[in-house]
């Protein structure tokens, strides 16, 4: 039963863009009673091949910005690092609370993304041309480590975070952002 959700799950959320590491949080720890420590552990690390699986795609579909991806990339691998090793001395109830705070936010800036596109459009206004040299990576390493950050201590990818980030700050299409975090 778990290797099927995790099948379907992972279809769905390589459709819309998403990591769907807080999907697979919730699930393994609500669903199937796994402690919340080990199931960011599985979650991060499931995300790992529907990340790449899904920017494998994408890339091929021309719909990847590889610049902005790898400075943005480099960012959260330190990110990831340092926000794992403050996941692994919080208590699990904290984690769970901040996990699903992070679960929470996500969905609601998702939500706002699909259904509120024009109240969004209306009060974030994108970058119209692409952000490129020196500012890439003044914006691109922090941004990255933020996200990194998010994911390694609290088990989501950020996927919404970051997409918003790539349209305002760097100048990313949604289609390719979308390319950019599957």
């Amino acid at each position: 039963m778990l290797f099927v959700s995790m099948i379907l799950l992972g279809a769905v959320i390589g459709f819309v863009g998403a990591g769907g590491a807080g999907v697979t949080i919730t699930l393994l720890t609500v669903g199937f009673g796994v402690p919340i420590h080990t199931a960011l552990a599985v979650a991060l690390a499931s995300m790992t091949f529907t990340m790449i699986s899904g920017a494998v795609s994408h890339f091929r579909e021309h719909e990847v910005v590889v610049k902005v991806g790898a400075v943005i990339g480099a960012g959260g691998i330190i990110g990831a690092l340092l926000g794992a090793a403050v996941s692994n001395r919080m208590p699990s109830d904290d984690l769970s609370l901040m996990t699903g705070l992070m679960v929470l936010s996500s969905a609601l800036i998702l939500y706002v993304k699909l259904y509120q596109a024009d109240w969004l459009n209306h009060h974030l206004h994108g970058r119209r041309i692409l952000l490129t040299g020196r500012k890439l990576y003044i914006y691109g390493i922090p941004t990255g480590m933020v996200s990194g950050f998010l994911a390694g201590a609290f088990g989501i990818g950020a996927a919404a975070y970051i997409q918003i980030a790539l349209m305002v700050i760097f100048g990313v299409p949604l289609l390719r952002s979308i390319g950019l975090i599957a």
